[in-house]
């Protein structure tokens, strides 16, 4: 299922805010989901969104306590890192199976932290791998500081959730779509979590950036991403969260005008010293461009794109 709405067509080029990288495109995955994987750094959409949600998430809710990585991605993990590196745990039931390194190997079911200390958790695509979801979903709401936030994504459907831990791993690659997993989740998600002493907010890209931006970046609309905070306190202002994410996206451009993309497609002395001046250009306006988001960003990420082409 595409991403993109039919009056919107996909982008001819692709900027991915992981790694800086300018391509033609993004590329196939492996199971077939076409303009999702970075040639690059082989991210694909939630990734993408992932990065330009936590800046922006972190502008609004300050990072004071631990913060919980779970299941760590080599895609975003060093930015979640960066956000407080003394405070930073990664941890992962059964790490072997993906080859990562984590500083806690526990379950999800029984987070091995006190009460009430952690200000940021990552959960992306675990749930749906545990057979007990509800004491899990319980856990991170009891290791939630009461400014805390959880940033949780499930594969998920706009239908009722089909699960059974009891099924055959053949079985449940045909129902579930991996056979590591026990589920699809559906409408039932947002009310198990409110259930387990969560507050549930559903965030969508399109609901934040221009659409042709969507395109731009590879992300897939509709792709859900719940920001979770205890069901005790106020939830997020996803209004002003809304004007966070196109500052986290003008961060994005500047290092990819002074990094990457200069090496990708500026060749020779001329080349790199034009990138390098609309590097700098970028950085004189960027306090300017804040708050008058879509139209002059789309006109000036565009313009280097070209340029670049047609060397």
């Amino acid at each position: 299922m595409s991403g993109y709405p039919a009056t919107v067509p996909p982008s001819p080029v692709s900027l991915c805010p992981v790694c800086g990288a300018a391509n033609l495109g993004f590329a196939t995955t492996p199971t077939g989901r076409p303009r999702a994987l970075c040639p690059q750094c082989s991210c694909l959409e939630r990734h993408r969104f992932l990065t330009l949600l936590l800046p922006a998430v972190v502008a609004q809710r300050p990072v004071s306590g631990v913060v919980l990585d779970v299941a760590p991605s080599r895609q975003v993990s060093p930015l979640i890192r960066a956000i407080r590196p003394e405070g930073y745990v990664s941890m992962d039931f059964d790490p072997d199976a993906d080859g990562r390194l984590v500083d806690i190997r526990a379950s999800l079911t029984d987070i091995p932290l006190a009460d009430a200390s952690v200000s940021l958790l990552v959960c992306y695509h675990v749930l749906e791998h545990v057979p007990d979801d509800l004491r899990a979903m319980r856990e991170i709401a009891r290791v939630l500081a009461p400014d805390g936030v959880a940033l949780v994504q499930v594969p998920w459907r706009n239908a009722p959730t089909d699960e059974d831990p009891s099924a055959s791993p053949q079985e449940r690659l045909a129902r579930f779509g991996q056979a590591d997993h026990v589920r699809w989740y559906g409408v039932e998600f947002v009310p198990r979590l409110e259930e387990s002493g969560l507050r549930a907010q559903e965030l969508v890209p399109e609901r934040f950036l221009d659409a042709r931006v969507v395109a731009l970046l590879g992300l897939m609309n509709g792709e859900r991403v719940w920001l979770c905070t205890r069901a005790d306190r106020p939830g997020t202002d996803l209004e002003a969260l809304g004007r966070r994410i196109p500052e986290a996206l003008l961060d994005v451009l500047v290092r990819v005008l002074e990094g990457s993309a200069a090496g990708t497609w500026a060749n020779g002395v001329d080349g790199a010293e034009r990138w390098r001046s609309e590097a700098e250009r970028w950085r004189r306006r960027y306090e300017q461009l804040r708050g008058r988001w879509p139209v002059r960003v789309m006109i000036a990420v565009r313009r280097p794109f070209k340029a670049g082409q047609a060397r």
